[in-house]
């Protein structure tokens, strides 16, 4: 990409001061904009999404009050969403199928040269894979679950105020034992991307007892990781019991809502719910990539940091 002059660029370093290196890839810096473009419709499916109730509501209500074409929304809505999920899904695949290749041989370029051993550069290349696939699935659904929590939320308190508070509570509770989760997981994620980059090593050894050590390690690993985010899940199902029974109490207790509207309200509670319930899995996910991106020091290929501006 072409430099604007150092006398008018906004970038331009002083002398002796040195570039601070961005922390995205170079694969990652190059595709951003498809890379935003994919987050950005998932966005607008998400729009579609928190729609669903409030189409549904008012499809219930119109056809109990004789009003068919009140159902259109809920079809035009549908519709809508399905051509635009179809398009997402095809620019998702061509996308990051090329970013994975690129990526995977820029960093065996770059770590090759540096005299990174080939059983590690191996381990490496398939953990490039993991840090793919959450580029591709894991935030979309990191935003699908935030901002489709925060719209349930607010839709909900549209509906029942005091159900909403009942939910901000829920999602304080969650926060807190995510948090810990994610402390817990890392250390082991850790763990098991040593075991990952040491097992062609450990393979090609040929020796049964050290292959049997080392599969009962990652076994014991991957133990550890499942019951910290079982806990995480339980502890929150717990709270999470509690909540829907009050919600469902003063759903019903005071008023007479319509069908529609009680439906809507509990279709939002739901979904807030699953947002909450996706938390663990997606914590894990988000503290095993930050931890590739560690090791493939993809940040690196793009060559040693560019001098300083000479001095006027």
């Amino acid at each position: 990409m072409p430099q604007a002059p150092a006398m008018t660029s906004r970038t331009s370093r002083s002398p002796g001061r040195v570039p601070r290196r961005s922390r995205r890839p170079p694969v990652v810096r190059r595709r951003q904009r498809g890379i935003a473009l994919t987050y950005g419709v998932t966005l607008v499916e998400l729009g579609f999404e928190t729609l669903y109730p409030l189409a549904t509501g008012i499809a219930v209500d119109g056809l109990l009050d004789g009003r068919p074409p009140a159902v259109l929304l809920l079809v035009g809505v549908w519709l809508a969403h399905t051509v635009v999920g179809v398009v997402r899904q095809r620019h998702d695949t061509r996308l990051f199928t090329r970013l994975y290749a690129e990526a995977v041989t820029e960093f065996v370029a770059a770590q090759g040269g540096r005299g990174v051993p080939t059983a590690t550069l191996a381990g490496r290349a398939a953990l490039a894979r993991e840090l793919v696939d959450f580029l591709e699935f894991d935030v979309p659904g990191l935003l699908t679950t935030v901002v489709g929590a925060l719209a349930s939320l607010a839709l909900l308190s549209v509906y029942e105020a005091r159900a909403a508070g009942l939910a901000v509570l829920l999602l304080a509770v969650a926060g807190v034992l995510n948090w810990r989760y994610a402390r817990s997981a890392g250390r082991i994620d850790a763990e098991l991307n040593d075991a990952a980059e040491n097992e062609v090593d450990v393979i090609a050894g040929r020796r049964p007892r050290a292959l049997g050590a080392h599969l009962t390690r990652v076994a014991d690993l991957r133990v550890r990781l499942s019951d910290a985010e079982a806990r995480t899940w339980g502890s929150t199902e717990l709270v999470a019991v509690a909540v829907t029974v009050a919600v469902l109490v003063l759903l019903t207790r005071d008023g007479s809502p319509s069908p529609g509207d009680v439906f809507a309200a509990l279709a939002y509670l739901w979904a807030l719910l699953a947002a909450v319930d996706t938390l663990p899995s997606t914590v894990e996910r988000t503290v095993q990539a930050r931890d590739v991106l560690r090791r493939l020091d993809l940040a690196g290929v793009d060559g040693p940091d560019p001098p300083a501006d000479p001095a006027p």
